[in-house]
């Protein structure tokens, strides 16, 4: 047969050599695992527990480190530009109420209206240590409305203001 057919002869070799490696594993693998006692068992649990205990710890760890950095970049993360527009809103009411509100002589007075608008503005770069209303950091922001809210205008102001408002009394 070999002489006759040696292909065939040649794959049926490599079948029987195959057929045998197959047998093999599936007959001798199952021999060499035995069954586990309940005290492996339990013991290869407990392992796989630690493991997972372990991830777990390391994923929580993470997970601060990441909370850490959000709340850092929260903290100091400059204003948003809707942020800054308030602020000046509150600039801006804040110097009509110096001035002696609308209709008063001193807020019609566009020269003196500027000089105040200045100083409060002058006054909140001043306390952050800035050039922009950008560069106070959103944590500070509320620091930022309450130092426009408690503005006190200097003297020279003061006197200014009241010196206008009250001529118009007098006329």
């Amino acid at each position: 047969m070999k002489e006759q057919q040696p292909e065939l002869v040649e794959r049926l070799v490599e079948y029987q050599l195959k057929a045998k490696d197959v047998l093999a594993e599936a007959f001798i693998h199952k021999q060499r695992t035995r069954r586990l006692t309940p005290q492996e068992e339990l013991r290869l649990h407990y392992q796989v527990l630690e493991e997972q205990a372990k991830e777990i710890e390391s994923v929580r760890e993470e997970v601060t480190g990441v909370r850490e950095e959000v709340t850092d970049l929260k903290d100091n993360m400059p204003l948003f530009n809707v942020e800054c527009k308030e602020l000046q809103a509150l600039v801006r009411s804040k110097g009509v109420q110096v001035l002696g509100g609308y209709k008063s002589t001193a807020y019609n007075d566009h020269s003196l209206r500027g000089k105040v608008y200045s100083d409060i503005q002058r006054q909140l770069k001043r306390e952050f240590g800035i050039s922009k209303y950008e560069a106070i950091k959103r944590s500070q922001l509320d620091i930022a409305r309450s130092i426009v809210e408690e503005y006190k205008a200097p003297t020279v102001l003061v006197t200014e203001i009241s010196n206008l408002n009250n001529q118009m009394r007098l006329a």
